[in-house]
């Protein structure tokens, strides 16, 4: 039986992204099919505008990150290395709102189904308690055999 590292932990630590693309500060929870991330994203990301906002596509990417932060978190907490991962599909995506630089979001996630390598996960992005965006991200995990 293996123990789960503590959180919060830093999302570098989870998922293959970088600087600027690295979206998401760091996962808070995750537990069973449920995960949940933070986010403060300045005027360096790539999704920043001249005006301070950041493009809607920046919260989908958010969705994504959170979902593989998640996954590598399930995987280090079976001993085993994060998988790479791909978002190969968004679906029932609402957008109700945008970003601020500077601004705090938590992204939660739940993992709906699993299918082999696939998962079809349910997500909401939230600034001060109230979502502003939400969709259904469908991913793909890279076998450790698969090139």
């Amino acid at each position: 039986m293996s123990s789960a590292p503590s959180l919060p932990m830093a999302a570098a630590l989870l998922v293959p992204h970088r600087p600027p693309m690295l979206l998401v500060s760091e996962l808070v929870a995750c537990d069973g099919d449920d995960g949940e991330a933070v986010a403060r994203l300045d005027a360096s990301c790539p999704f920043a505008t001249a005006d301070g906002l950041l493009q809607e596509v920046a919260l989908v990417e958010l969705m994504a990150q959170t979902c593989a932060a998640a996954q590598g978190y399930r995987a280090l907490s079976l001993n085993q290395p994060p998988r790479v991962g791909y978002l190969v599909g968004v679906s029932k995506t609402e957008l109700h709102g945008q970003l601020r630089v500077g601004e705090t979001c938590h992204i939660h996630t739940r993992v709906l189904g699993v299918f082999g390598t696939f998962a079809v996960t349910e997500a909401t992005v939230a600034r001060d308690g109230q979502v502003i965006a939400k969709g259904t991200v469908k991913t793909w995990e890279r076998d450790s055999d698969t090139q």
